[in-house]
């Protein structure tokens, strides 16, 4: 039989092992929810062509990289830029990201069309999970 000492270390270590398994849990970084939300808030006529994330010790960050052409470089910056709003006031995205910003927008010419290529990062310096 086990004495009331001993039954209150093991009930002791079982909370701390349920809090830490918890605690895991919680911040753990769910890709699913994300991938369903950027779908729904791209603008019609932007291509999204890439879609990349990284996970470090002290950051993680998602990066998407698009295409436009409407051939009008001023509606495509608008476009890109309303994309860019939509990501920020999305809940399911600022949920894991904290900084979302545009780290570069282009206007090369591919076969005498002109586009509009970007690059926009989520990025969160928490404690990567």
């Amino acid at each position: 039989e086990l004495s009331l000492k001993e039954l209150v270390d093991i009930n002791s270590n079982y909370k701390i092992t349920a809090g830490a398994m918890d605690n895991i849990i919680k911040n753990r970084l769910y890709l699913t929810p994300l991938l369903d939300a950027i779908p729904r808030i791209v603008p019609e006529h932007i291509r999204l062509v890439n879609l990349s994330f990284k996970k470090e010790e002290e950051k993680i960050e998602f990066i998407l990289v698009g295409v436009v052409s409407l051939g009008d470089s001023d509606r495509e910056s608008e476009l890109v830029d309303t994309f860019l709003s939509r990501l920020k006031q999305n809940t399911t995205i600022t949920r894991y990201f904290k900084e979302i910003s545009l780290v570069s927008k282009e206007h090369p010419q591919i076969r005498e069309i002109s586009i509009t290529r970007f690059k926009i990062s989520c990025r969160d310096t928490r404690k990567a999970k």
